[in-house]
């Protein structure tokens, strides 16, 4: 099976000592999951984007550099919870392409809640009355999923 890996609104990376907190949940899950699946994280390139030597079996890849047709090529696509932040209420390109790929998808998208403060939410009331989201539409930009 392809599996496709997301963090919603925020980067899956690793530090030297592996004890990032934001990884954490993506972290178990990788280390619990069959071996013999396609496992790929989409991600920001950082800095610090590496990954522990035992996870060698995952690939990582920079979001960035695929195209929203591309997520077609995987059977599933997991999303991990994180927060829909829109600092100082500036644009977040990286989590608007990433409600593309979502929408896009041909398969099933398994939303992976790991905390239950937290929970999933539509991403157009969020930022339909923000002054740079004039050049976008719902329907037309798939910010419903």
């Amino acid at each position: 099976m392809k599996i496709a890996v997301f963090k919603i609104g925020a980067n899956v990376t690793w530090s030297p000592s592996v004890k990032t907190a934001s990884t954490a949940d993506i972290d178990y899950f990788l280390r619990s999951f069959r071996r013999e699946h396609d496992i790929t994280i989409f991600t920001k390139f950082t800095r610090n984007t590496v990954k522990p030597k035992d996870l060698n079996h995952v690939k990582i890849i920079d979001c960035n550099s695929i195209e929203v047709q591309d997520i077609n090529r995987y059977d599933i696509v997991l999303v991990f919870n994180g927060a829909i932040n829109f600092w100082g209420g500036a644009e977040d390109p990286q989590l608007i392409r990433q409600y593309r790929f979502f929408s896009t998808f041909n398969g099933p998208v398994v939303y992976c809640q790991t905390d239950g403060a937290m929970w999933f939410s539509q991403l157009w009331p969020k930022i339909e009355g923000r002054e740079w989201a004039k050049k976008y539409e719902a329907e037309k930009d798939l910010f419903y999923i």
